[in-house]
C-alpha cells in the first residue's frame, strides 16, 4: 500500500507559500483571529514575521516534492463532537514531564498513547511512553484514516489542548523509529486551533491550517525532513478544548533495538 497521500489534482505551493492560484481559506466559525504580525511584516526583510498562507482543502504539493492532504470533513460534525466527548471522558489523560534545554518541565497539554502492542514504546524529550491497547473508537477511526491516507499506522499519540494556554512548540516528527520519509496523519476533534508549518530551507515559506472538529491533515513523505510544525500558544483567546490524534507507523521499534 502506498504511503503517499493522493496526488490527483494536487496544487503546487508557490515559493511564497500556499496553493498556486487558490483563494485564501476562511477560518472555521469560532476560530480565534491569528496573532498580529510585528510592524514591517510581509516577509523576512525589515524585521517582520513572514506572512502565513492558508491553503484551501485538498492535496497540496510543497517545494521539494513533499505533499500534504488537507480535509475538513473526514468526520461529520455530529460524529466528531460525539467522539470528542467519548475520548475526553474515557481515556487516561496525563500530563508528563519532559526535558527541554536541560530543564524538566511539565508539558503544556495532556497526552495519551496507544499502539498495536507493548513493544511499540515511544521516547521523546527524555520521556518514554508505554502504549495502551487500542480504544475501540480509535481503532475504528484509524481504519478510516488509513483508507484516506493510503498508509498503515500502528500507533497513535493523542494531545488534549485544554485552552489557548496549551500548545506544542516547533518540531518535526523525524525520530529514527518512524523510518525514512514517514507518512503521518492528524485528526482533530473539538474547537479549531491553528496548525502552523514552516520550511527549513526557506523560513519565509509558512502555512497555516485551521484544524477543527472532523478535520484531517496528512503529512506525506518529505514533510518531516523539510518542514517543522507547531500549535501556537494563544493564552489570551477564548478557546475551548481540542483533541488531536496523530497516527504514525513505527518501523524500527525501540524495544530490542541495538546501535
Amino acid at each position: 500500500m502506498s504511503s503517499k497521500p493522493s496526488s490527483s489534482g494536487s496544487r503546487r505551493a508557490s515559493a511564497g507559500g500556499g496553493g498556486g492560484g487558490s483563494k485564501r481559506s476562511r477560518r472555521p466559525e469560532g476560530a480565534p483571529p491569528p496573532a498580529k504580525r510585528r510592524p514591517g511584516g510581509g516577509g523576512n526583510k525589515g524585521g517582520g514575521s513572514p506572512v502565513y498562507r492558508e491553503p484551501e482543502p485538498g492535496p497540496l504539493e510543497l517545494p521539494g516534492g513533499a505533499r500534504l492532504d488537507y480535509r475538513t470533513d473526514l468526520l461529520p460534525a455530529e460524529e466528531a463532537a460525539e467522539l470528542f466527548q467519548r475520548l475526553r471522558a474515557e481515556l487516561p489523560w496525563e500530563q508528563r514531564n519532559v526535558r527541554v534545554m536541560g530543564r524538566e518541565v511539565a508539558q503544556p497539554r495532556l497526552i495519551a498513547y496507544q499502539a498495536d502492542g507493548p513493544h511499540l514504546s515511544y521516547t521523546y524529550s527524555g520521556a518514554t511512553l508505554a502504549p495502551a491497547p487500542w480504544h475501540p473508537a480509535i481503532a475504528a477511526l484509524k481504519a478510516r484514516v488509513e483508507a484516506v491516507a493510503g498508509a498503515t499506522f500502528n500507533c497513535c499519540l493523542l494531545n488534549l489542548y485544554r485552552s489557548g494556554a496549551d500548545a506544542i512548540a516547533w518540531h518535526s516528527d523525524n525520530e529514527r523509529l518512524f523510518g525514512r520519509a514517514p507518512t503521518i496523519a492528524s485528526v482533530s476533534l473539538g474547537d479549531p486551533r491553528e496548525f502552523l508549518l514552516r520550511s527549513n530551507a526557506d523560513p519565509a515559506h509558512k502555512l497555516r491550517f485551521w484544524l477543527g472538529g472532523g478535520a484531517l491533515l496528512v503529512m506525506g513523505p518529505g514533510v518531516q525532513e523539510g518542514w517543522m510544525h507547531s500549535v501556537p500558544r494563544r493564552a489570551g483567546a477564548q478557546l475551548g478544548e481540542r483533541i488531536s490524534l496523530t497516527f504514525r507507523q513505527i518501523t524500527l521499534p525501540e524495544a530490542g533495538r541495538s546501535g
